[in-house]
This record gives C-alpha cells, sequence and structure tokens, in this order.
C-alpha cells in the first residue's frame, strides 16, 4: 500500500491508499460481495482491490467493519462524516477517505500512462484547453491531454459527491502546470458557484501512471 503519496497529493487531509489489482473478494463483505454478483473475472478484481483499499483507509480514521456500497449513480457511500471516491486503472487501484471537518468533498482518478487518441480532445476539452494543448511541446502534448481528462474525471466525483452534480467535460476548464502537478480549475455552471480556491487540483505522475486529486476546501471565514 502505497501512503507516501497522501503528503504529495494531500498533505494531512486525507488518506489515499493505492494497492495492485488482484482478487480481494475474500475480505469483501456480503453486502459489498452482492454487488458483483455475475460480473467477470476483471471486474470483480478491480472491485474487490477499490473496497480493501477503502477498508485500509477508513481504519485510519478508526472506522471498522462498515461495508462500502453503491449509491444510484454507482458512487461509493461512505460511513456519517466521511467523504471518499475510488478509482482503478489496469494494474493499479486506490481509495481516498477524508473527514467532512477538514473538507467538503474530494475525488481521485487514476490513468495508466497511454497513448491518447489526439482526436478526444474535440470532446474533452474547451477552446482554452486546445490552445493550452497546442502550446504544449509536441512531445508532451499525449502527457498533457491525460493531465485534463484524469482531472476532470476527478472533478467529477468531487463536484457529485458535494452537491449531486453531474458535470459534462465541457462545463469545466482545466489548465495544468505541467511542472508543478498542479492544476487551475474553473467550473463553467451557472447555478452551481465555486469561489477561487475552493477547488484544490494535484497531479502525480510516475512511469507508470497518473494520479489526479482534486479537494473542495472550505474557505475561511470572512471579517
Amino acid at each position: 500500500m502505497q501512503k507516501n503519496l497522501n503528503q504529495l497529493l494531500f498533505g494531512d487531509k486525507a488518506i489515499l491508499v493505492t494497492e495492485k489489482i488482484a482478487d480481494h473478494r475474500q475480505s469483501l463483505y456480503p453486502e459489498e460481495r452482492a454487488l458483483i454478483s455475475g460480473v467477470i473475472e476483471k471486474r470483480a478484481h478491480e472491485f474487490s482491490t477499490g473496497r480493501f483499499c477503502a477498508r485500509q483507509a477508513l481504519l485510519e480514521f478508526g472506522i471498522d467493519n462498515f461495508p462500502v456500497l453503491r449509491g444510484e449513480q454507482r458512487e461509493p457511500i461512505w460511513p456519517k462524516n466521511i467523504v471518499g471516491s475510488i478509482s482503478h486503472c489496469q494494474d493499479v487501484a486506490g481509495a481516498l477517505a477524508a473527514r467532512t471537518e477538514d473538507v467538503k468533498s474530494i475525488g481521485i482518478d487514476i490513468e495508466n500512462r497511454k497513448q491518447l487518441n489526439p482526436g478526444i480532445a474535440r470532446h474533452v476539452c474547451s477552446e482554452k484547453e486546445k490552445d493550452w494543448l497546442l502550446a504544449q511541446d509536441p512531445t508532451q502534448q499525449n502527457l498533457a491531454l491525460l493531465f485534463i481528462f484524469s482531472v476532470k474525471e476527478a472533478i467529477f466525483k468531487c463536484v457529485y459527491q458535494a452537491n449531486g452534480i453531474q458535470l459534462r467535460f465541457r462545463q469545466c476548464e482545466v489548465i495544468p502546470d505541467m511542472q508543478k502537478e498542479l492544476a487551475q480549475v474553473e467550473i463553467n455552471l451557472s447555478d452551481m458557484t465555486i469561489q477561487p480556491g475552493e477547488l484544490s487540483a494535484h497531479i502525480h505522475v510516475t512511469a507508470n501512471h497518473v494520479y489526479s486529486s482534486v479537494i473542495w476546501r472550505y474557505l475561511p471565514a470572512v471579517g
């Protein structure tokens, strides 16, 4: 379990646990096992590894014997006073948890470093993001597009958990700082106001993976 990513992504505000995809079905609660009845082996391994990570993350907060079930949009349901997120790619799964007293919401996405079809930029990116991509070194444009895609996936989870709004790709803009592994985030939705500094997006890149995290923070009271 790679908890060393905590300081890189979250400081002391959240617990992230990652694990290689494997068969962890023996660790599932009966209610969790029922959610994957009849699925293929690969999906069972992904699900059970994600729930295994969730269990380890919750233990860091002293929470045991809590099945992490699913909501209407297949999102994980966390204990009272806890927010969290689960993600997986081909070979790694991870679960993230934080106390609601520390953050409003949180999201995690894990992607394998891979070659993307450049055409997906038409569906994923705003005009501003496309211009930013074209300004990058050609050798870095694929990784830059993967950054945008991954951070947006984390944003979707974070925002939905906070207020039940399902964002689309064009409703948020992400401009990464590839050197500092940070990203500016803007939500383009008239009925949802997010103040500058509320959403904090971080990216961590390894030889094989991209980890993206988004934290919806409480702003200090004014006055």
